[in-house]
């Protein structure tokens, strides 16, 4: 066999894969946002109790979403997440019906607990003593 008569594209492969690596995150917001918008609007519908969806976190492949809730004044997170769980079944159907993906993506819900672990961090950093004015230790004492 000649060896000039094998072509490889180089620039393919190279495209392939920044077009990949560029697409695929673009792709997981879209569904993310979009999973959010319909999960909002069922929710309505639905009369489950007030809550925010904070995030939807989509895998690569877009099989699994997690979709991070917070409850209104904080408090019934467990009695909101056993209603999220006995409802999942019809919100991936409403996900399935909007979306025109090859899988429906598997809801998991989650409280989201940012807001008490900022908390915890910012009263652990008001309880440190107060910082020296100066970077540099003074040579008076």
């Amino acid at each position: 066999m000649h060896a000039g008569s094998l072509k490889f594209k180089k620039t393919s492969f190279l495209a392939g894969s920044l077009a990949d690596r560029t697409q695929k995150p673009q792709r997981q917001e879209r569904v993310a946002r979009e999973v959010q918008r319909i999960l909002v609007r069922a929710m309505r519908e639905t009369a489950l109790p007030n809550m925010t969806i904070t995030a939807v976190r989509m895998t690569p492949c877009l099989r699994q979403a997690k979709v991070y809730v917070l409850p209104f004044c904080g408090r019934g997170a467990a009695t909101l997440l056993r209603n999220l769980q006995s409802r999942k079944p019809s919100l991936r159907r409403e996900v399935g019906r909007k979306l025109a993906l090859r899988y429906v993506p598997e809801l998991h819900f989650f409280i989201d607990n940012t807001i008490a672990h900022s908390e915890r961090i910012e009263s652990l950093l008001r309880s440190l003593p107060p910082a020296q004015t100066s970077a540099y230790p003074s040579e008076e004492s």
